[in-house]
């Protein structure tokens, strides 16, 4: 498996051994009403499976060879399902708790998604199309929801929400652009798209009711936009190439609207202190 930043350490790979440990130790034997559905067509491909607890439900197709797909559930009515088409594709998906939802459909070679959902009610949509993406998504809280595209070829994504209702957006097309987006507290929202080669994007919300939007068309821009309050609104929106534009706000109820078409402008703002 290939192997992100130090954020990916934070998903558990069980394994084979963690499974059939836990099925001696009769942790197994009180659960009911599971359901698991796995289609695998091709060579060297590979699933494990592992659900705790009552009513979950996971769907897995692999078409192709040499796929790599884990799922481990655990808690009530918790859904997964996982589609790889082609060639050395990966899949690490955990979900602990109650009503969470995943669907991870990968198409082309190459991929590796990591997603966490821990809490109640958390959805997270991803499409990864190409080659040789990667993506680590984290889920801490309730209803929480993640929704990631990724075309093209080498982007790299990493989502990590910790709180209440936030909603964050991805769009990838073009080659190795790359994300990190954290988004802690209840109701932020952030959308991020990217359209080019080698741009780098990283969104920042610290508090409630904060909505970003960045949008990077071309190719090396970066965007850094952070906030940390409550009832902020910033937009980025970079055209052309070597672009670089950093906002930070501190407090409630700013405003910041950033537009850059061109080649190699730099912007900075901050409002209000630390």
């Amino acid at each position: 498996m290939k192997v992100l930043d130090g954020h990916a350490r934070k998903i558990p790979a069980l394994g084979l051994t963690m499974v059939l440990s836990m099925v001696l130790s009769n942790q197994l034997l009180a659960d009911s009403n599971n359901a698991i559905q796995i289609d695998q067509k091709g060579d060297a491909n590979n699933i494990v499976a592992l659900q705790l607890g009552d009513e979950q439900y996971g769907e897995i197709n692999q078409n192709g060879h040499e796929n790599s797909a884990e799922l481990y559930q655990d808690g009530l009515s918790n859904e997964a399902m996982i589609s790889q088409q082609g060639d050395n594709n990966q899949s690490l998906s955990l979900q602990n708790g109650d009503d969470n939802r995943l669907e991870l459909q990968q198409s082309g070679n190459g991929h590796l998604a990591e997603t966490s959902q821990t809490g109640t009610n958390n959805s997270a949509l991803v499409d990864q199309q190409g080659s040789d993406h990667e993506l680590l998504s984290i889920q801490e809280g309730d209803n929480n929801s993640i929704d990631v595209m990724q075309q093209g070829s080498e982007h790299f994504a990493s989502v990590e929400q910790s709180g209440e209702s936030n909603s964050a957006m991805l769009s990838q097309s073009g080659s190795e652009n790359l994300v990190y987006t954290v988004q802690v507290g209840d109701n932020n929202m952030t959308s991020l798209d990217q359209d080019g080669h080698a741009n780098s994007a990283s969104a920042h919300q610290d508090g409630f009711n904060n909505t970003l939007s960045m949008i990077q068309k071309g190719d090396s821009n970066i965007g850094l936009v952070s906030q940390h309050g409550s009832d902020n609104l910033a937009n980025l929106n970079q055209q052309g190439n070597g672009n670089s534009a950093a906002i930070c706000q501190f407090g409630e109820n700013h405003v910041a609207d950033v537009h850059q078409a061109g080649h190699n402008n730099s912007v900075s703002v901050v409002q209000g202190s630390f």
